[in-house]
């Protein structure tokens, strides 16, 4: 630390927990500590915890961090004082956990927290970041976060009749269910399984017409040559494959990974759920690569890939050993085969699917009554969800289907669409008017909406109807949605799509406070009161609605800028994102704790030439892989469709031969 010893180091919330420990250390080690505090006499009274001959250096001062003109006079004051900052803790963050999103009156304490946890962040660094740059200084800013940061359709098949599909694991469950499936489409099924006279009797469930679309074929997928050899006959009697689902999948949930004789049951399930994996797709790839052929590979993962599995209630022996490490290597699998095949420049696509528990032979052994009340989905779930992938258009890549356990249910139902004059809320709102439902788009340009009317047949254009609303005022809101309540009866279904990105600005650069105020008063305060007014519509008529959110892959990575795009700024934006990815599972939790089985989606899509890309950026777009706005309302389309047991949490799209 010698390097820091007099130099002039700043910390927020410094009047006790963390704030106060970090001012205290930082003091001690010969740093010179600036702590503010709303309470500052507190930060002084910490001098009495230090060594006496450090106590000069702990200094407090008073700010409240929710004030954009104190945070810039508190700032003035230390770099007047003390010459300027050499180092940033930005450790002030407030959580009143007593109350809900959805919780009439909660407006002060969800503005509290974002004033004190973003803006506050964002304006103290932004002045922090200004007196480093005046005296040139390498210093540093460092974010006291959470781990809440890291937690929280119509299908067109025709492209793929007469398409070779080989389905691995098609004797039973979901393999079953997908191999019977995509036959009926008219793709020539060829599915794999250890009991190959399984899938040949599968031919009877299937209208006689499509039963020549069926075929078994006898492999084990935990024998690598058996795979050559079995991809070879393939290729040889029906010409190649076009389609790949990795199905096949085992766990044996009686052994323990520290068990002596546990060896046998780990090394079938890492050869099955991985190599087997592995070798069938590096397989499948082959024959895509040699008839360049843009084909898909479609990996059947789990829940278990992205969340750490605790065993239900009742079931304590129940023990998940080396089987969720297996399916957060196919997450990674998923990705890292889809950066392979996107070098070759072939327009292969890689998507996985990870549902929670499956009714199928499978978990047979295991479904216990305790088991059988667990909610839990059908292998025609997951079936479907193999269909809306592999229907998307060639330039869309399905990344990766959550799913937790028709559009028919929703025609003459109201559904409220923010955002809706433009981009992608345009298209979900012509989209679902078409449906049959009764549409609601919110937009500052109502006249934008009204002109729609003219996109549509002349018989749903009574389906649509423009309000006007900016969902930055709150007030608004609430007005809006009683005005939609009185007038329409309540919301069934909200999308929330309302967002914003000047991507002119910098979170460093002097003056964007307004800018950055109005991103976060659109993306997250805005997502967070449209949802509260339209839950208060669905308890209090006990219904069991939908919200989707259009989130953004910026809200589960930050993107690398780009040569192409060298004044193109994030700002604010990816953190708002990051936002809704959180808000999607806080109100995923308290819709369940009402008990209304009402469901939330999250939408990340990638780069989707809308409004929001400025012009500039727009024509640098055209040879930059990107998407549709569309595609997005595909993708809601499809998640509405979904039946009501099933709620799919997060849809990620990104373009196919996307980098990002």
């Amino acid at each position: 630390m010698d390097r820091w010893v007099n130099k002039v180091a700043v910390v927020t919330g410094a009047s006790a927990g963390i704030g106060a420990q970090v001012a205290k250390d930082l003091a001690t080690l010969g740093v010179i500590v600036v702590g503010l505090a709303r309470r500052d006499e507190r930060v002084e009274a910490l001098k009495n915890e230090l060594p006496e001959k450090v106590r000069k250096n702990l200094h407090g001062m008073k700010c409240d961090v929710t004030n954009e003109a104190e945070i810039v006079s508190v700032f003035s004051k230390i770099v007047e004082k003390f010459g300027g900052i050499d180092i940033l803790i930005n450790n002030a963050g407030i959580g009143n956990f007593h109350v809900r999103l959805i919780d009439p009156g909660s407006s002060s304490t969800i503005n509290d927290t974002v004033q004190t946890n973003i803006l506050g962040l964002i304006n103290c660094t932004r002045q922090a970041f200004s007196s480093m740059k005046d005296r040139k200084v390498a210093g540093h800013i460092i974010n006291i976060s959470s781990m809440a940061a890291h937690r929280v359709s119509q299908c067109k098949m025709d492209r793929w009749v007469n398409k070779v599909a080989v389905v691995t694991g098609a004797s039973a469950g979901i393999g079953a269910q997908v191999a019977k499936d995509l036959a009926t489409l008219g793709v020539i099924v060829v599915g794999l399984a250890r009991r190959d006279e399984r899938v040949e009797a599968l031919k009877n469930e299937l209208p006689e017409k499509v039963r020549k679309n069926l075929h078994g074929m006898k492999c084990d997928v935990t024998n690598e040559a058996e795979i050559v050899s079995v991809f070879s006959k393939i290729v040889e009697k029906f010409g190649g494959i076009d389609i790949l689902i990795n199905n096949a999948g085992i766990g044996n949930f009686h052994v323990r990974l520290i068990d002596p004789g546990s060896s046998s049951s780990i090394n079938d399930t890492v050869q099955t759920n991985i190599l087997g994996l592995i070798n069938c797709t590096r397989q499948a790839f082959s024959s895509m690569k040699d008839r360049k052929v843009a084909g898909h590979i479609i990996n059947i993962s789990s829940m278990a890939a992205h969340r750490y599995l605790i065993p239900p209630p009742g079931l304590s022996h129940f023990n998940f050993n080396v089987y969720p490490a297996t399916k957060h290597a196919v997450k990674a699998l998923t990705e890292q085969f889809r950066q392979e095949v996107t070098k070759e420049g072939l327009g292969i696509k890689v998507s996985s699917i990870s549902p929670p528990i499956v009714e199928s032979e499978f978990a047979e052994e295991y479904q216990s009554d305790i088991m059988k009340k667990l909610p839990h989905l059908l292998p025609s779930d997951i079936s479907q969800s193999v269909i809306y992938i592999l229907s998307t258009p060639p330039h869309v890549n399905v990344q990766d289907v959550l799913l937790k356990p028709k559009m028919d249910r929703w025609v003459n139902k109201v559904a409220v669409v923010t955002g809706a004059s433009s981009g992608i809320g345009a298209a979900i709102v012509k989209d679902l008017a078409i449906s049959g439902m009764i549409v609601i788009g919110l937009a500052r340009r109502v006249e934008r909406v009204e002109a729609m009317k003219n996109d549509l047949p002349e018989n749903v254009r009574k389906n649509l109807h423009a309000v006007k609303c900016d969902v930055m005022n709150e007030d608004e809101i609430v007005k809006t949605f009683a005005l939609i309540e009185e007038k329409f009866g309540g919301v069934d279904v909200l999308v929330n799509n309302a967002g914003i990105l000047d991507s002119s600005i910098r979170l460093i650069d002097e003056d964007n406070s307004s800018t950055i105020r109005n991103t976060v008063n659109t993306n997250i305060l805005g997502v967070v009161f449209c949802t509260r007014e339209a839950f208060k519509s669905m308890k209090k008529r006990s219904l069991a609605g939908h919200v989707v959110h259009i989130n953004s892959v910026a809200g589960h990575f930050i993107p690398q800028m780009l040569s192409e795009f060298p004044d193109y700024h994030f700002n604010v934006y990816c953190a708002t994102k990051y936002a809704v990815t959180a808000l999607t599972e806080g109100h995923r939790q308290e819709f369940v704790q009402e008990k209304l089985n009402i469901k939330v989606t999250s939408i990340s899509p990638a780069v989707v030439q809308t409004d929001i890309v400025p012009s500039y950026s727009a024509e640098n777009l055209k040879d930059f892989p990107h998407l549709k706005a569309e595609d997005i309302s595909a993708a809601v389309l499809y998640t509405l469709g979904t039946p009501p047991h099933v709620n799919v949490q997060e849809i990620t799209i990104k373009p196919v031969g996307s980098f990002i």
